[in-house]
């Protein structure tokens, strides 16, 4: 997985709302198709880095946590 890939986020109900959109064409228009952009753009380049360095070290089945605020389309932020 990349987090600035091309391919399209899969949008259901529950993120629409989580992200303050009606439409998943309103949240692509957002949020465009990247993962990256789903970040708030202050910890965007510090999660990349870490993202990129977990992948070079990750074991089969872990999963990546970080820590980064997310700003909605409806302006809210939360962790």
């Amino acid at each position: 997985m990349q987090m600035d890939t091309k391919e399209a986020i899969s949008v259901n109900k529950s993120l629409l709302e989580l992200f303050g959109c009606e439409l998943s064409s309103e949240f692509y228009d957002y949020y465009g198709q990247s993962l990256l952009n789903l970040i708030s753009p202050g910890d965007q380049a510090r999660v990349k880095e870490e993202f990129t360095d977990f992948v070079e070290s990750a074991v089969d089945e872990e999963r990546f946590r970080g820590d980064c605020q997310i700003l909605t389309a409806d302006a809210r932020t939360f962790n």
